[in-house]
């Protein structure tokens, strides 16, 4: 493969499409005219071996879709003119060797999905201009080497999916207005510095699965507005440090499969309105909460939910009150409920390759003599 680029006359280029995409034997690349160019999507695309970068003339630019993303070997980036740029998906998705980014002008940037997913190298970030951005999904997931965040101006921002996921570096999060944020799914899911979490404005929220899980060492957790949201599943699972949760808005909640699993920490629980709850298998998994609080949950279910044939799951809490018993007995006996809790814990599955039961031994008889 190529391993040097001449120095082409590229003055009347306007896109620059794939154009040196998977050219991993480059070591450098020559300062080309690129003055003209809009298109620079996958343009130097794992591009793996460059260790630097020069400057070109990228002022025209627009779509700068994957434009370096795989180029692992730069470890630092030049001061490229990106002021007309829109589209940042995957820019520099990858390129794990960058130890600092340069202050681009990104003020016109919509799309900012992968922009730096995976720049493990990453110990600090910019101050950038986001404040036209929609779309921020998986951005800077996985640069698990961030120790700190900028307050970045995201009040555009209407997809937040797994933003910061992976991120385990970061100890705290700046209050950023996520006002417009719909979906924020996975979002700081394994950010597993983090010992608080900030007031952010979450109201538009509709999908929150995923989104703090893995936050393993979140002490406490702030009174959030999730009024809007449907999609609870895994959110706060493996939280293992939260010794307690706040009364947060869950009436139009639907999906709950593993909300709070293993969320150890917990032993007592509030009365959150789980009158929509559809799926809830897994929901408490690995909990023990208190006889009363389990019992008043159960109470608080069997008197606002309606729905039939739900599987619920309480960890290992036992409902051994009168109030939790005739809750129990309501759910599953009148609206058909499956629920596994340390009272009646969830069966076993049977090892694979295991014969039929019925072609199972049988325990042999007790000899009467």
């Amino acid at each position: 493969g190529l391993t040097s680029f001449p120095l082409l006359n590229t003055a009347a280029g306007t896109n620059f499409f794939k154009a040196w995409c998977g050219c991993d034997g480059l070591t450098s690349f020559p300062l080309l005219n690129t003055a003209a160019g809009t298109h620079f999507s996958l343009a130097w695309g794992g591009c793996s071996g460059l260790t630097n970068f020069p400057l070109l003339n990228t002022s025209a630019g627009i779509n700068f879709y994957g434009a370096w993303c795989g180029c692992h070997g730069l470890t630092n980036f030049p001061l490229l003119n990106t002021a007309a740029g829109i589209n940042f998906y995957g820019s520099w998705g990858g390129c794990s060797g960058l130890t600092n980014f340069p202050l681009l002008n990104t003020s016109s940037g919509i799309d900012f999905q992968c922009a730096w997913c995976f720049c493990r190298g990453l110990t600090n970030f910019p101050l950038l201009n986001t404040s036209a951005g929609t779309n921020f999904g998986y951005a800077w997931g996985g640069c698990s080497h961030l120790a700190s965040f900028p307050l970045l101006n995201t009040a555009a921002g209407t997809s937040f999916l797994c933003a910061w996921s992976g991120c385990s570096g970061l100890t705290n999060f700046p209050l950023m207005d996520t006002a417009a944020g719909t979906d924020f799914s996975c979002a700081w899911s394994g950010c597993r510095g983090l010992t608080s979490f900030p007031l952010l404005n979450t109201s538009a929220g509709t999908d929150f699965s995923n989104t703090w899980s893995d936050c393993s060492h979140l002490t406490s957790f702030p009174l959030l507005n999730t009024s809007a949201g449907t999609d609870f599943s895994y959110t706060w699972s493996d939280c293992s440090h939260l010794t307690s949760f706040p009364l947060l808005n869950t009436s139009v909640g639907a999906n709950f499969e593993g909300a709070w699993r293993r969320c150890s920490g917990l032993k007592s629980f509030p009365l959150l309105n789980f009158g929509k709850i559809e799926k809830a298998k897994g929901c408490f998994s690995g909990v023990t909460l208190t006889s009363d609080s389990y019992g008043e949950l159960l109470a608080n279910i069997a008197a606002l939910n309606k729905i039939s044939k739900v599987e619920f799951d309480g960890g290992l809490s036992k409902a051994q009150g009168l109030i939790g018993i005739q809750a129990r007995e309501k759910l599953t006996q009148k609206m058909g409920w499956t629920i596994y809790d340390g009272d009646h814990p969830k069966p076993k599955p049977a090892p694979k390759n295991a014969p039929p039961a019925e072609l199972q031994p049988k325990p042999e008889a007790a000899n009467d003599f």
